[in-house]
């Protein structure tokens, strides 16, 4: 097993699980309108760093990978989504009131809210050894954000 393999099999193990690229059999079954429109443009194995900077832009992120004689990287792109917006209880504070039926200020209790953005954040990390891509993931995870 050459050095190259060798990396490929362990950022796949530690990575998880990968993202799969388009099967030819899925091309195949495309109905014939669909071979009309303009492909768009998707990220292959074996596709250069300038290949993949023309169709994706330049990466987020680029963690350098050391290993005896291999130039790796591992290029990281980051794309949040807003999916929902809601206000959130997030305190009470006091505030006065005038009671009329004892003829006093009073004090009651009212709630603070927030608003808070949940967002569908995607992450795609591309391993490129020697300067061509060999193996990408991508994985979701939801943040939210609150805005005191």
């Amino acid at each position: 097993m050459n050095k190259i393999t060798a990396l490929a099999l362990s950022f796949c193990c530690i990575s998880g699980s990968l993202v799969a690229a388009d099967a030819p059999a899925a091309a195949e079954t495309a109905p014939a309108a669909a071979a009309t429109k303009p492909a768009r443009p998707t990220l292959e194995l074996g596709m250069t760093g300038e290949q993949i900077v023309e169709i994706v832009g330049k990466p987020n992120r680029v963690k350098k990978i050391k290993q005896d004689g291999l130039d790796a990287e591992v290029w990281y792109y980051t794309f949040d989504k807003p999916v929902n917006r809601r206000q959130v209880a997030t305190s009470t504070r006091d505030v006065p009131y005038f009671d009329p039926l004892f003829d006093r200020m009073k004090m009651m209790k009212e709630m603070v809210f927030s608003q808070e953005t949940t967002y569908l954040e995607e992450t795609t990390e591309l391993l490129m050894i020697n300067g061509m891509l060999a193996q990408s993931k991508r994985y979701r995870q939801l943040r939210k954000d609150r805005i005191d």
